[in-house]
């Protein structure tokens, strides 16, 4: 049995898993090509084993990759390529044409027969359906904040009264919904964002206080206009 036949045997509990999962020697030659990844790529592990990663996948070679896959050789820390930043390690076709969303996890494990020296064991995740999801729900959520935005904008700006209000016929003061009679000014400042300022109309001073009236009616323009009757 050959190296490679060997290595192979090695790795054979990977073949299993719902993961692409590739090895890679130092040189970037493929010593193990799983299953999955068989079906995802379309290549068979007899094509792409013994040969240079970059013949297939020439990104893998670019200065980004060789400088994170140089320290797992190098018995480093695992590397992590997120779906965000590199969704495509292995480009593969979904049915409908459209390319796996993945998530990478690069691990250190030791040479075969040869502890000193370190392989690059490449696990690939497909998160296309998990993304999507996050996608669909980030979407969702901001229009219901936006809606949010927009209602609270809304009754920031304005309450309105609506509905019937017991009122007094003589002293306008409007009955609550628990029977208390309250002035109209007070009503309306609880149930609403309107604020007062109290001032005196040209009928009241003439009604309250005749002589200041008289005295001042040729002074007040409003005076010569009075507010029309109405009904009460």
């Amino acid at each position: 049995m050959n190296m490679a036949d060997q290595e192979q045997r090695h790795f054979a509990l990977l073949d299993s898993v719902p993961l692409g999962i590739c090895v890679l020697r130092r040189d970037y030659t493929v010593c193990f090509w799983n299953t999955c990844l068989e079906d995802w790529t379309g290549l068979s592990r007899e094509t792409i084993i013994g040969q240079d990663i970059g013949s297939f996948f020439p990104h893998l070679h670019e200065p980004k990759y060789r400088c994170r896959l140089e320290t797992i050789f190098q018995g480093g820390a695992p590397a992590i390529f997120s779906s965000q930043l590199h969704k495509h390690i292995f480009p593969s076709p979904l049915p409908n044409g459209t390319l796996r969303v993945q998530h990478t996890t690069v691990t250190s494990v030791s040479a075969f027969q040869d502890e000193s020296h370190h392989h690059a064991l490449i696990s690939v995740e497909d998160v296309t359906e998990l993304t999507k999801r996050m996608h669909e729900y980030r979407a969702m959520s901001d229009r219901v904040t936006q809606e949010m935005r927009k209602v609270e904008n809304a009754m920031a700006e304005v309450r309105v009264l609506s509905g019937l209000l017991p009122i007094c016929s003589h002293c306008k003061s409007i009955r609550d919904d628990k029977g208390y009679w309250n002035r109209i000014e007070m009503y309306l400042r609880t149930h609403s964002e309107v604020q007062f300022t109290h001032s005196i109309c040209p009928d009241c001073v003439k009604s309250f206080f005749p002589d200041f009236y008289e005295s001042t009616a040729l002074k007040t323009p409003a005076a010569s206009n009075p507010r029309p009757k109405t009904d009460q």
